[in-house]
């Protein structure tokens, strides 16, 4: 496992880490080999847009589809739409190694994407990321949303990762804000990394903070999120501490201070977080070597 981890953070010239697979969890692995390299432009719009809003009132989260300005999908659409949920969620129950597995995966997840580029789709999947409760289907969900590039999706996206009781539907609005303009996840996914109440949302952020220090888009906040990450490798929980070395692989400007601050971690109490600090360490240190070069 620690081969294939350090080979799908391989290092290329201008020393760019690829192939994001760190911190993946094992049901996650297929469909994110397929997004890994995604990046999605939202107009920027959508930013100025949130940035005038207010924040989310207090009290009980509105499902999506309740607002009369909200469209609804055609019948025929909405049942499709349906159809390819129902699908995705057995098609993940099968071995992730079958390869026909992966292929229906892959052709029901473009579906989803499809649906998420219109409005009506866009609120759809809100719909059913609502009442989900398989926690992979609803993950893909949230990634499915990532491509929505409408200012209210973000929006509500936002309120269910600060509001939402289920924890999944949290994780899939983590997912959902991943690759958007820095201000509408900057501070979402920081309190999200820092304070949510549950160590899958927690991960979930750490590692979508770490692979946006490989985007050259959000050079204007990497010392931020460079801050914020290195502060969990002395969070109490064991499984915050690991999957804050995943997300720091990605950190190819990490200097000596940074070194410095891992390798206390080679002492932890707990046997994966010294496996993981070890390859944390060499990643980075062969990082700044071609750095330097």
């Amino acid at each position: 496992m620690r081969a294939v981890l350090l080979v799908g953070l391989g290092l290329v010239a201008g020393g760019l880490v690829v192939g994001w697979l760190a911190g993946a969890l094992p049901s996650d692995l297929p469909d994110a080999v397929g997004e890994a390299d995604e990046r999605i432009h939202e107009p920027s719009s959508e930013a100025r847009s949130l940035r005038r809003a207010e924040g989310p009132a207090q009290g009980t989260l509105p499902p999506a589809g309740s607002s009369a300005t909200e469209p609804g999908l055609a019948a025929e659409d909405a049942r499709r739409l349906e159809a390819a949920i129902g699908s995705l969620r057995m098609a993940f129950a099968k071995p992730m190694d079958d390869a026909g597995a992966k292929d229906e995966r892959r052709a029901l997840l473009r579906v989803l994407r499809g649906h998420a580029k219109h409005l009506n789709g866009s609120y759809a999947l809100l719909g059913r990321l609502d009442v989900e409760t398989d926690d992979a289907t609803a993950l893909r969900l949230g990634r499915a949303l990532r491509h929505s590039p409408y200012p209210e999706i973000a929006r509500a996206l936002q309120e269910r990762l600060e509001r939402a009781p289920a924890a999944r539907v949290r994780r899939a609005a983590v997912a959902g804000l991943e690759h958007r303009d820095a201000a509408l996840w900057k501070q979402p996914l920081t309190r999200a990394f820092k304070t949510d109440a549950d160590g899958a949302v927690r991960s979930e952020a750490a590692l979508a903070l770490g692979r946006s220090l490989l985007d050259p888009r959000y050079r204007s906040v990497h010392g931020e999120v460079r801050e914020v990450l290195y502060t969990g490798l002395g969070d109490p929980a064991p499984e915050h501490r690991l999957r804050t070395l995943t997300a720091l692989m990605s950190d190819r400007h990490a200097g000596p201070a940074q070194l410095d601050a891992v390798r206390p971690l080679l002492e932890d109490p707990d046997q994966r977080v010294r496996h993981e600090a070890a390859a944390t360490l060499r990643v980075l240190e062969s990082m700044q070597g071609r750095t330097r070069r």
